[in-house]
């Protein structure tokens, strides 16, 4: 059995769940996600007071999500819960798979954790190769690895560190079936935790879309490719929000109307994603609540399938993001201009330009860096002296000198 208070890192950040809502389908939620096959909740603080932020309450998990996160809750940090009601879990059942990824922004990446002598623990990244990840990628159901990450990319585990020297020849079928030092015979530290990235979509864009069943490449049946796999959208709630973030994904500024059913023809693929709901604005279909990947209602036919009609007018060649930090919420501002990255100058650069750069990747607040985010960056400097004033919603909108007009 695994017990205790629930915490999720997000932000690069460990934080509590308030126990606001908190029932068994939240609690299942967590124990499978944990490797556990069902799970009880705890409202009671009997697992003791956790400390700093409270990342999420009012969570309504249906039972059927892969993660916590997937759930309905009340946004990140929008929580006023004090400690003492921090949620708690108690989990039970076999262990479904010794081993698992954590810490990464989708299921395919994440720090590696194997299960021995009933404890989670990580391996150290000594001696790690690409066939070691490979065969941890094969293991969840991958095909094969696309990056090893060594040195805590995906932050520091604690506890047992399981495993050093992992020596893979890459044809096994589980890690542990590798020579290694033997269990929890590392000299390693935590910071020397590896991380893997699986390949089955790219890493800069990790659901790749499409629109099918038009002659216009502007509209169509939306369908994603996950897991090596092209499958279909349910139109189950699908409405116009959902629209304009499968049209920004794709490049266009908007989207000018929805389809359901079989405006675009019908689809017998899997059918990826059901129950879709953009709130807000988001950037990337796979960011909004969904019920899970490849979970999806009965009523979820060939003729039930999503579609979206986006504006002829492909929007400005620009786009922002941040990169080179230790997670996804924090780095080197870099943006793009007639398809070529490049960064940007930090003369003049304050708090009021991060936050609108934050809020265009799709974050709430912002701390601004000064001097060199390391990595630096390298090719064009394209923009300098920039002063929003903190009403824009891109970066390109607020004053600066002209494109590549810098002093830098």
């Amino acid at each position: 059995m695994g017990e205790g208070r629930v915490e999720v890192f997000y932000g690069g950040v460990w934080g509590t769940i308030c126990n606001g809502g908190w029932d068994t389908q939240d609690a299942n939620v967590v124990c499978r996600q944990l490797g556990f096959s069902r799970g009880h909740a705890v409202t009671t603080t009997q697992f003791g007071e956790g400390v700093g932020v409270t990342w999420m309450n009012n969570v309504g998990c249906r039972g059927s999500e892969s993660r916590i996160q997937d759930c309905t809750f009340s946004g990140w940090g929008a929580s006023e819960c004090h400690h003492s009601r921090d949620a708690g879990v108690m989990c039970s059942g076999a262990v479904s798979k010794p081993i698992r990824l954590v810490g990464g922004v989708t299921p395919n990446q994440g720090r590696v954790e194997v299960y021995y002598s009933n404890v989670w623990g990580t391996v150290c990244d000594d001696g790690w190769t690409r066939e070691d990840a490979d065969v941890v990628c094969k293991q969840l159901g991958y095909v094969r690895s696309a990056n090893v990450k060594p040195r805590a990319h995906y932050g520091q585990g604690s506890g047992h560190i399981w495993m050093s020297n992992v020596r893979c020849s890459g044809s096994e079928s589980h890690l542990h079936d590798c020579p290694f030092d033997g269990w929890g015979q590392a000299s390693c530290r935590h910071t020397e935790d590896v991380g893997i990235f699986c390949e089955g979509y790219s890493e800069e864009n990790p659901v790749v879309l499409r629109l099918t069943g038009n002659s216009n490449k502007n509209q169509g049946r939306v369908q994603v490719y996950f897991g090596n796999t092209w499958g279909s959208v349910c139109d189950s709630n699908w409405d116009i929000h959902d629209g304009h973030t499968v049209c920004r994904q794709l490049g266009y500024d908007k989207a000018l109307s929805i389809r359901t059913g079989t405006h675009y023809g019908s689809d017998s693929s899997t059918v990826w994603m059901d129950n879709v709901q953009c709130t807000g604005f988001k950037r990337r279909l796979q960011d909004c609540n969904f019920s899970g990947w490849g979970v999806k209602a009965s009523h979820c036919t060939s003729s039930r399938k999503a579609g979206v009609h986006c504006s002829a007018s492909v929007s400005e060649t620009f786009d922002v993001r941040i990169t080179g930090g230790r997670t996804n919420n924090r780095g080197r501002v870099e943006i793009r201009h007639q398809g070529v990255w490049g960064t940007v100058c930090d003369d003049a650069w304050d708090i009021v330009d991060a936050g609108v750069v934050c809020r265009q990747v799709g974050f709430t607040n912002a701390t601004a860096f000064h001097h060199v985010y390391r990595p630096a960056g390298n090719g064009h400097i394209w923009m300098d002296d920039v002063q929003c004033t903190g009403s824009e919603s891109r970066l390109q909108d607020c004053p600066a000198r002209p494109f590549g007009n810098h002093n830098c």
